[in-house]
């Protein structure tokens, strides 16, 4: 094992567990507290490697993760925030706690003392493969969790770079992280949709608590569209004549502001079905504001524009009220639904302009047939036509 402190050696050594085994990182006297990673778990190239080392740096590019980050996502002191505000990207309080929390709770004590140029990709994918839940280390923290942390930490690693404090951000090229475990339903069934959405409107308010909470969720589901696009729906989008909803801007996840353009960047319509636009015209005679600017659904608990947790909450509230047990699916999955069940009756190029889809392959991505389904889609008359081929 390489000589610790106390052997004469302006360096000391620790072993850092990762993936593949343990590295061997090094702290040099002239550069206290910060470890650098010295890329091996063999102790006598871990040795030369330290011996061979000048410490040459400039003290800015000695400077460690926590001492760049100390204010990083605290308003009125992170200078990375400032200059997202000066270019028109808000982040609610909510959001920056959140990146906050992602920060201490998870990149500190992995990276905290490491100096920004030490921190390598595979260290960053080796630390979050194995990472638990802060709440409880027992339970490895899930995909959409790592894949937030490694958001944050990349919004870091690009500001150093702007700092001209590296040279390169590690995070770029990672992996996202995606759910062991996915549910194998990917969308509701027809007996469970008759069950979310009763034919009986009283039935129908008791299962989503309110006309208007109805009324966004029929729209979600009988239209295929994202939660960000119906909450940023505004009464002048909506044509009575035509029967349709212009699509033309979402709520920004980050923001209580309404952005131009869809999650694609391309706007689109969707047909309303006839049961979607009856709840419409229930719930615009009970609204106070119908302005052709103002936003259709607008609940107390969610001023300023439906975020997609606030929503989320509401769905699954619903769905135990409906007894429907939708095990990891959300809300999004009624988009699912729609895509899946559309492609039985509308042709595959009238289902992608409905879902926004600038590909056949994203289309594909949101269709989960069953095997019957499938062998329904057999078009009429093929079955003769490959007959011909054995005659």
């Amino acid at each position: 094992m390489p000589r610790k402190k106390g052997s004469g050696k302006p360096y000391r050594f620790k072993k850092r567990k990762v993936k593949s085994g343990e590295i061997y990182y090094v702290m040099f006297k002239a550069m206290p507290g910060k470890w650098i990673s010295t890329g091996t778990d063999d102790p006598d190239k871990a040795e030369t490697w330290a011996a061979n080392f000048e410490v040459t740096v400039q003290p800015s590019e000695q400077m460690t993760m926590k001492e760049f980050t100390e204010n990083f996502f605290i308003s009125g002191k992170c200078m990375w925030l400032r200059r997202m505000n000066a270019k028109g990207k808000s982040f609610t309080d909510r959001h920056l706690a959140k990146m906050r929390g992602n920060l201490e709770n998870y990149i500190w004590p992995e990276f905290g003392n490491l100096v920004l140029s030490a921190i390598r990709q595979r260290d960053i994918d080796d630390y979050l493969i194995d990472l638990k839940s802060v709440r409880d280390n027992t339970i490895p923290l899930k995909a959409d969790a790592k894949n937030k942390v490694i958001i944050t930490l990349r919004h870091i690693m690009r500001e150093a770079v702007a700092q001209g404090l590296i040279e390169r951000d590690p995070t770029e090229g990672i992996v996202w992280f995606k759910d062991a475990e996915e549910s194998e339903r990917e969308v509701f069934t027809p007996d469970e949709l008759k069950k979310l959405f009763p034919a009986s409107l009283d039935d129908l308010v008791g299962i989503w608590g309110t006309l208007e909470w109805a009324a966004y969720f029929m729209i979600m589901g009988s239209c295929g569209l994202r939660p960000q696009e119906v909450g940023a729906l505004t009464w002048g989008k909506w044509s009575r004549t035509m029967h349709g909803l212009a699509i033309t801007h979402k709520i920004d996840p980050d923001s209580k502001k309404r952005v131009k353009g869809t999650k694609t960047g391309y706007s689109k319509a969707v047909a309303l079905p006839r049961r979607a636009e009856e709840l419409l015209l229930l719930h615009e005679a009970t609204s106070e504001k119908t302005d052709p600017d103002d936003l259709i659904f607008t609940p107390k608990e969610a001023a300023g524009g439906i975020q997609s947790d606030t929503s989320n909450k509401h769905f699954k509230a619903a769905c135990k009220r409906a007894g429907v047990d939708r095990g990891d699916r959300t809300q999004y999955n009624l988009r699912h639904s729609f895509n899946t069940y559309a492609l039985q009756i509308l042709d595959r190029k009238e289902v992608q302009s409905l879902m926004g889809h600038r590909t056949d392959a994203m289309t594909n991505r949101y269709d989960h047939p069953t095997d019957q389904q499938l062998i329904e889609r057999i078009p009429q008359g093929v079955c003769g036509k490959i007959e011909q081929l054995w005659q």
